[in-house]
């Protein structure tokens, strides 16, 4: 079976997610996942084909369920939670990456965007702070030139915003490239053209 053949698969199993309006029960995954690996091993192509894009989609179908279960789960109540600043405009906007929730270890891949306050202290990128979030699922519809907000949060795994209603330092040490911009932010603000080559660099 050639990688062609495995990527046409692939794809045309991934194609119906679009249309899907409601994502199957985990047991419906897990019955499709038993028969595509009962297809996949007949000795008919036709029938491998099938039980390869059955487990494709399958596999599909459950990296949809990884992305809308924090829309799902921690929307209905405030939530303690370890978070680590990704960016952040030093003031009231920041955006950041869920490490832990109620004390357990978190391994998806949790985005969220928080507005309106003020952290207590000076904060930069690559800090954790235990913060207690009151989260909303991101809401988005197309503008006249076709962008869906909503697709693009869902595609950088940013599906969370809100606010924080109590935040305390967990780790204050700043990232590597994050000492390197504002060291190189302060060597270059003496120039007319920094923030061009800020940019540029």
């Amino acid at each position: 079976m050639g990688i062609h053949v495995i990527s046409m698969c692939a794809i045309l199993a991934i194609i119906p997610l679009y249309w899907l309006p409601v994502l199957p029960d985990l047991h419906i995954v897990w019955l499709l996942i038993a028969a595509g690996i009962a297809l996949s091993v007949q000795q008919r192509k036709w029938l491998r084909f099938s039980g390869l894009a059955l487990l494709f989609m399958c596999w599909g179908i459950l990296a949809a369920q990884e992305s809308v279960w924090p829309m799902n789960h921690l929307t209905k109540a405030p939530q303690q939670a370890e978070v680590v600043i990704t960016a952040t405009d030093g003031a009231t906007m920041h955006q950041g990456r869920i490490i832990s929730l109620n004390g357990e270890r978190v391994w998806a891949a949790m985005g969220v965007s928080l507005y309106g306050n003020y952290l207590p202290q000076n904060v930069c990128v690559g800090q954790r702070w235990a913060m207690t979030l009151r989260l909303r699922a991101v809401h988005g519809e197309l503008n006249d030139g076709g962008y869906d907000s909503q697709k693009n949060a869902f595609a950088r795994h940013q599906t969370l915003s809100g606010r924080f209603t109590h935040a305390e330092i967990v780790d204050a040490r700043c990232s590597l490239r994050s000492q390197y911009l504002t060291s190189l932010q302060n060597t270059l603000s003496a120039y007319q053209w920094g923030p061009v080559i800020l940019g540029l660099g």
